[in-house]
């Protein structure tokens, strides 16, 4: 496998793609550079110290069994992670149920109220239907009383009377004004 090209700009990013330090990426981080450094360590020690095989395998097999711990422990680490993960998707199913439920709720509580209301107003309108309706007909019953009917025919009498005199008073009161002058 060819070595990557370092990316600057990549490492400088602060798109939601690159994923912030927990704990599982420091690990990760540790494992991959006690992994790629434990073989480096070990010609570095071998060289140094031309010692016998056993010298220089000791440093060698230590880093690698620290990576290999590492790495064991990351893999832990994810797991960990995944029961989190999951326990925040069952959690959240929950609260979304939960939301449902009171909405549910809330709907049934709503229309309950809606139709009390409903049958509230309906029934102060049939109280009103029926205080207007012995109004209407204590109205009529004083419009057709005998008292009423001789009242009206007295003034359809006086009508003509009414309107003469009229005539006469406008007729003074001309007269009156041209006497003035």
């Amino acid at each position: 496998m060819p070595p990557e090209a370092l990316d600057f700009n990549e490492l400088l990013s602060t798109t939601p793609e690159r994923r912030t330090h927990d704990v599982y990426g420091l690990v990760q981080a540790a494992a991959a550079t006690v992994g790629a450094a434990g073989p480096i360590i070990g010609g570095v020690a071998w060289v140094m110290g031309s010692l016998s095989l056993a010298a220089v395998a000791l440093p060698v097999g230590i880093a690698v069994l620290g990576s290999a711990a590492v790495v064991a422990g990351g893999k832990a680490l994810r797991g960990r992670k995944t029961n989190i993960e999951r326990n925040r998707v069952e959690r959240k199913e929950k609260i979304k149920q939960q939301a449902t439920a009171a909405e549910t709720d809330f709907a049934a509580i709503t229309h309950q109220q809606g139709h009390l209301l409903i049958d509230a107003i309906d029934t102060h309108i049939d109280h009103y239907r029926t205080r207007l309706q012995a109004a209407l007909e204590q109205v009529t019953h004083r419009v057709d009383s005998p008292d009423m009917v001789y009242s009206r025919e007295v003034v359809t009498r006086l009508d003509p009377v009414s309107r003469k005199a009229d005539a006469l008073i406008n007729n003074l009161e001309d007269f009156e004004e041209q006497t003035r002058r």
